[in-house]
């Protein structure tokens, strides 16, 4: 939907903004097929239908209702009356208390549920009933909730949510370069022969995923969805993209086929030319991920062609900011939410005149910062890329079909199933009718999906 606004179809876009609206409405109504429901007991929301355990063992909410407050962020930065208290606000706010409460005196949800400020990241099982402690598979759809939370609180003027989610989407940032991604080489035993884990557990990491030993999902599921909001901080540790994608291919037998797309995007975020070449090569004859589609994987990779590989080595005075380095040519991009005209600054010194409600791209004023290095090994083709965007409604995963080709490698963390005896299985459904306390407009729907995951028609 920005695209479509920054180039000027302003149809596309308002028909796009109808099909968000019309989605998270029907989730947020209570009495249809697709609902929300509010559990006294466990004081949690559950959409129903349920999906991985997301009602009997309260596994995931973080995963799948980030989707939800995303789209519901995009769709306040272009209706800021939808994104009202009176209006739909309201049942956002909801999801956001159940998933990442900001309050400690909150007696409906709890504090920040899943996240562990000691870690550094969340937890997925809702009842970390494993020999080997609770765990994390999908880190990066943790990150995508806290870019939400940085995106909605920057459309709605909710300066707290805004820096909470900032503080969240940084701190979970490090956690996974190190603990997933072994960003510095530092954290995985030298007897454990892999670059990335898919999953981490209480206990250690496991080269593994909960459906699949397939290399291409394991190296991809810490990445997706790919979106301009939570992706870009893969980034900053561009040697670790570079020796997992190495890795992919040496477990893989040759190049990402299943996740191609997936894996092309993150390889962009370190070496666009790279990507953009195998997307010449090879776009013509695949079938998109789930949630992603090739207009969406196009876009991204000749953005990135064109602008450069994000600039962690800078940072902008507002969030919703990022830089860009091609050479020794940084690029600048700014979203500015406010009614008024700003100027973003960035720590080289350079700045951004950024307009109302409007996205600026360009190459900085001012400021006597160096230019940078050139990135070793970064290509520098092609200039006909689109501008970089400002953030659009992330891509949902579903997972496929499991592909037995090699057996999955731990380090300490055994492969169990993720059932559990935990007591909190027989609660699931005793709240259903029950309205959260200081609730929202109806008892919230639950775009959970079939897999608590909306679906991405919109994008």
């Amino acid at each position: 939907m920005p695209l479509a606004d920054q180039i000027g179809e302003g149809a596309v876009r308002d028909k796009l903004l109808g099909l968000i609206k019309g989605r998270l409405q029907e989730w947020f109504t209570a009495g249809s097929a697709n609902e929300f429901s509010y559990d006294r007991t466990w004081k949690t929301l559950t959409g129903y239908p349920a999906s991985y355990g997301s009602d009997t063992e309260l596994n995931d909410h973080h995963f799948h209702y980030g989707y939800y407050v995303y789209a519901a962020a995009i769709v306040a930065q272009y209706d800021p009356n939808w994104a009202a208290d009176s209006a739909w606000g309201t049942m956002v706010k909801t999801l956001v208390r159940d998933t990442a409460n900001p309050s400690r005196t909150d007696g409906a949800f709890p504090f920040l549920r899943g996240f562990d400020v000691y870690a550094g990241h969340s937890w997925a099982s809702g009842h970390r009933g494993f020999a080997a402690g609770n765990n994390q598979e999908s880190s990066s759809e943790s990150t995508n909730l806290s870019a939400a939370l940085v995106l909605w609180g920057s459309a709605t003027g909710d300066t707290s949510l805004r820096d909470l989610g900032t503080y969240l989407l940084t701190t979970e940032a490090e956690a996974v370069a190190q603990y997933w991604f072994d960003a510095d080489q530092q954290v995985f035993p030298g007897s454990f022969q892999h670059d990335t884990v898919g999953m981490v557990w209480g206990s250690g990491g496991a080269y593994s995923t909960w459906w699949t030993a397939n290399p291409e999902e394991i190296h991809g599921i810490n990445v997706l969805p790919v979106t301009s909001g939570s992706s870009l901080q893969l980034g900053a540790r561009k040697d670790a993209i570079r020796r997992n994608i190495a890795e992919l291919e040496r477990e893989n037998g040759g190049p990402a086929v299943e996740w191609r797309d997936i894996l092309w995007e993150f390889q962009s975020l370190a070496d666009p030319g790279a990507a953009k070449a195998k997307w010449d090569a090879g776009n013509a004859g695949y079938t998109p991920e789930a949630g992603e589609s090739k207009a969406h994987t196009y876009h991204w990779i000749t953005a990135l062609d064109a602008l450069g590989a994000p600039d962690a080595t800078v940072t902008g005075s507002i969030p919703t900011s990022a830089v860009f380095t091609k050479g020794t040519t940084r690029t600048y991009a700014a979203h500015n939410y406010g009614s008024t005209a700003r100027t973003v600054t960035f720590s080289d010194g350079k700045s951004l005149s950024v307009p109302a409600r409007s996205t600026a791209v360009g190459n900085g004023t001012a400021g006597p910062g160096p230019d940078p290095d050139p990135e070793p090994g970064t290509a520098t083709p092609s200039s006909s890329a689109p501008a970089a965007r400002s953030p659009r409604p992330p891509a949902p995963r579903r997972p496929t079909t499991p592909s037995p080709r090699r057996r999955a490698a731990t380090t300490t963390a055994p492969r169990t199933s993720r059932s559990s005896t935990s007591p909190r299985t027989s609660t699931a459904r005793s709240g259903r009718a029950v309205r959260p306390p200081s609730g929202s407009r109806s008892t919230p729907e639950r775009r959970s999906a079939s897999a608590s995951r909306p679906g991405s028609a919109t994008t």
